[in-house]
């Protein structure tokens, strides 16, 4: 009778035990499921704000599979360059719009995926069969965690007909008798070329010699905050400031003197006072004797499109950042290790170099949680995650969270006597926090089990494939656990011998050897 009543007493205990567990359970279940939520809307956030900048901007924009070619978005000024409906332009290619033999369009995806190519020239066909010329500025993003081609068109149509038109007519006068071109020019530009000048908004203009205006339109004539009759066939000293005077003239000497096409980006200020973004190109022309007789210059303004690129890029890194960053403590997350993992060993392995591992576990912390609460233990896990950092000092050593109350610092070409020394100031630095743990803890404040592991990838003894790297320090970390905790054990993967060496947290302890089974 009571042994059966003793029994009963004990069942009651474990359930209650039991229920307290579950209990604990369900609430550290809560909050990760509410932080979970609050990443996840802040990410939709970002991503709506940088659709949002995307498809309201009026530069012509759409983003690129640079695998098929297939648009995958664009925005409401692309369809209206281009003249189709949003549904038909997105279910088209690039090659569809395109001039270029599709092969030389592939190649072409594939370099500025790999952000080697930032810009190149095309013609493109509109839905009403008119042919554009268009300058692409192109550059990598991701995009719904794929990598894509963010694509920038810059119609260059009215620009390409107003050069080469000023062209001709420069080499008509060229081929005209002395007299006659004397004449030609004191009677300005023909009526064709002047309407053609003063119709596009591109600012065109023509240098006489470095330091001297020819032609100009009305463009560039109200950019500079004048009349045209103000600036053509005068000084660039009566037209600029003297210190702006001195660079544009130095600026223009180079083309003068090398004879060849400039193109360049710069910050000039307008007539009312504001600095805009201009993209320079000028272009020399030759007499018959193959001097530099003009420079045919153009400038356009290309502010709003490097400040709408510039936010997009932002926008790209600001999501990029929160994908890998652990949303509590603030380092990296088990995303970002596995990528850094599988890139390290990688490169490890091909440059036969050691690569070291250590995983830290914060002991009895679910005991922890309970006696202190959440938001206790959530003040931990930063302590605990600031002082791994602070154990690292290399650009190449990554510290993240691995889950829960783990941790993983990756070291890369680093042998067993380093990955000792960095495991050992971990668990060193953890303890100095002093974090009081009175319940659970022999020691009475948090400390921190730690495994590690030294491998050359590929040698066929724990280095053979990284998962089986993973679980060697996982095991270590467990022995850590089950001779004690607040300890150290280390294991160095021997290629020669297939032998583990093992250290506890003691350095006195010498290393012993032992079959890699155990």
């Amino acid at each position: 009778m009571f042994q059966n009543h003793s029994d009963r007493t004990g069942q009651v205990m474990k359930l209650k035990q039991l229920s307290k567990e579950i209990e604990s359970l369900r609430r550290k279940n809560s909050v990760l499921m509410r932080k979970n939520c609050e990443m996840k809307k802040d990410l939709t956030e970002s991503k709506k704000n940088s659709l949002s900048l995307f498809r309201s901007n009026e530069t012509v924009k759409m983003f690129i599979d640079p695998c098929s070619g297939a648009i995958i978005d664009s925005n409401q000024a692309c369809f209206r360059f281009y003249g189709y409906s949003r549904d038909d332009f997105l279910k088209m290619h690039l090659s569809e719009i395109s001039l270029f033999p599709e092969k030389q369009l592939r190649n072409d995806l594939f370099r500025a995926k790999k952000g080697w190519l930032h810009e190149l020239k095309d013609k493109h066909r509109l839905a009403n069969g008119e042919m554009r010329d268009v300058a692409l500025k192109v550059s990598p993003v991701q995009y719904n965690r794929k990598s894509i081609i963010f694509v920038v068109v810059e119609d260059r149509s009215q620009l390409k007909r107003a050069e080469d038109l000023l062209s001709y007519q420069i080499e008509q006068q060229q081929l005209m008798p002395d007299y006659v071109r004397s004449e030609v020019v004191l009677r300005s530009k023909s009526c064709e070329l002047g309407a053609l000048l003063n119709n596009i908004q591109v600012q065109i203009w023509c240098l006489q010699d470095e330091g001297t205006y020819g032609q100009v339109n009305a463009a560039h004539a109200a950019f500079l905050g004048y009349e045209r009759h103000q600036v053509e066939y005068q000084s660039l000293h009566v037209v600029f400031s003297r210190e702006r005077a001195r660079q544009n003239i130095a600026k223009n000497r180079e083309i003068f003197a090398q004879k060849s096409r400039k193109s360049y980006e710069q910050w000039s200020e307008n007539g009312q006072g504001q600095e805009r973004l201009l993209r320079f190109i000028k272009t020399p022309l030759f007499d018959a004797d193959g001097n530099v007789e003009f420079v045919v210059c153009s400038a356009e303004d290309i502010t709003k499109q490097k400040l709408a690129e510039e936010a997009l890029h932002k926008t790209n890194r600001l999501l990029k950042i929160k994908s890998n960053q652990d949303g509590l403590t603030g380092i990296s997350n088990r995303r970002c290790f596995e990528e850094a993992f599988s890139r390290e060993w990688r490169r490890c392995k091909r440059s036969a170099l050691q690569i070291a591992l250590v995983l830290v576990d914060i002991d009895h912390f679910k005991a922890f949680n309970d006696q202190y609460g959440h938001q206790a233990g959530d003040k931990c896990l930063k302590q605990v995650a600031c002082a791994l950092k602070q154990s690292v000092h290399r650009s190449a050593d990554f510290v993240a969270r691995y889950g829960g109350e783990e941790f993983a610092i990756l070291l890369p070409e680093t042998g067993l006597e380093g990955a000792v020394n960095v495991a050992e100031k971990a668990r060193m630095n953890v303890a100095s926090l002093q974090i009081p743990h009175k319940f659970g803890n022999p020691e009475e404040v948090v400390t921190v089990s730690v495994g590690a592991a030294v491998t050359l990838p590929g040698t066929g003894v724990g280095g053979s494939s990284g998962y089986s790297f993973l679980a060697a320090v996982d095991r270590a970390l467990y022995r850590a656990k089950d001779k004690g905790r607040n300890r150290i054990e280390c294991v160095g993967l021997d290629a020669n011998s297939g032998l583990n060496v093992n250290r506890g947290s003691d350095p006195q302890i010498p290393c012993e050897q032992v079959p890699l089974a155990g």
